[in-house]
């Protein structure tokens, strides 16, 4: 996931001034706009890393490996969009509560996987094979 993808996932009905009112000023709205907008050409300070991972309420990490993709970069084996947008502090979740969100993530996956099966166009059954009569000899 680039940043203008976890920008536009996690901003929600917030504006830009919004999101610099919550990243503390920095950077400005122009700068948020720019950053969901545009194709970032320079890595943003660590000091913007920080404030926009306050902002949209995500780890640094998710930030950095966003602004790296933004660049072109590997950043290494590709999350699942749940996975990368999951809040900081999950490792502190009990381990009922971590059960709980997986049971939850298995039922939604079924579901989704049955909506698709649901929603596949039907595949035309093939056409009956016709026999091969062999005249008898004799």
């Amino acid at each position: 996931m680039n940043l203008r993808q976890l920008i536009a996932t996690t901003k929600g009905d917030r504006s830009y001034e919004d999101l610099a009112k919550a990243s503390g000023g920095t950077p400005q709205a122009a700068r948020w706009w720019a950053m969901a907008t545009d194709d970032l050409k320079v890595a943003p300070t660590p000091s913007t890393i920080r404030a926009v991972a306050r902002a949209l309420g995500v780890t640094e990490r998710q930030v950095w490996l966003a602004v790296g993709e933004s660049l072109g970069l590997q950043v290494g084996e590709r999350d699942s969009r749940l996975v990368q947008l999951l809040p900081p502090g999950t490792e502190e979740l009990t381990d009922d509560a971590t059960a709980s969100v997986l049971a939850m993530i298995r039922v939604l996956l079924q579901q989704t996987r049955a909506a698709a099966r649901a929603t596949a166009p039907a595949e035309p059954d093939p056409e009956p094979a016709t026999p091969i009569r062999r005249g008898r000899k004799g």
